[in-house]
């Protein structure tokens, strides 16, 4: 038992690693044997986990998901009211959205095999599918436009955060609280002024 936890905690090392090499240096410009060096193995004992670099950027590729999109999926799957289902979502998809790995990891997708791909794409089509049918609920009970395409609406949505990722500075003065409540905000009711409604307090 303790063996595989030390192993475990190995394995994040070497992602922790990797992760910042690959934002710092670009995937194409960060051989294994650098990151074999940052996690303290030599390449040899980084092939003992991962048989290339395609195979380590897939193993980052699902922690990543199992960590910080998969609980989110859980936790909003489990709300039964459709407006706060949406909200909760976007709040917490949009804070895990700005994180640079999230960056690199969406990026970098188009990296790996077909059937590594594939394996990736199913969890972000959950995504879309709690976002559709969030939205087809919100028409069922008049609250979202009948004109609007439930499809097309939800991957607006995808958008929107996830492009957050690739402007948004942590070190502006702006906080990440502040981003989370505007990109919420613009999404459920526009730019419009308007008052919103109670469910939009902090969840």
């Amino acid at each position: 038992m303790k063996s595989q936890h030390r192993q475990d905690d190995r394995i994040e090392q070497i992602f922790h690693h990797a992760l910042a090499l690959f934002i710092e240096r670009g995937y194409d410009n960060t051989p294994l044997s650098l990151i074999a060096k940052k996690s303290g193995l030599s390449k040899a004992g980084l092939y003992h986990y991962f048989e290339n670099k395609e195979q380590l950027l897939f193993a980052i590729q699902q922690y990543r998901i199992e960590h910080y999109l998969l609980p989110i999926l859980d936790k909003a799957e489990k709300e039964p009211d459709p407006e706060k289902r949406l909200i909760m979502f976007l709040r917490e998809y949009v804070a895990s959205m700005v994180q640079k790995a999230t960056q690199l990891v969406i990026h970098e997708a188009k990296r790996l095999e077909p059937e590594h791909y594939q394996e990736i794409l199913k969890s972000w089509r959950r995504v879309q599918k709690l976002l559709s049918r969030t939205i087809s609920e919100l028409k069922n009970q008049g609250k979202v436009s009948e004109t609007l395409n439930t499809t097309f609406t939800s991957f607006a949505a995808i958008g929107m955060c996830i492009w957050t990722s690739y402007w948004f500075d942590e070190s502006r003065p702006e906080s990440i609280e502040e981003l989370v409540d505007n990109i919420t905000r613009i999404f459920l009711f526009g730019i419009q002024k308007r008052d919103y409604p109670e469910v939009f307090g902090k969840m």
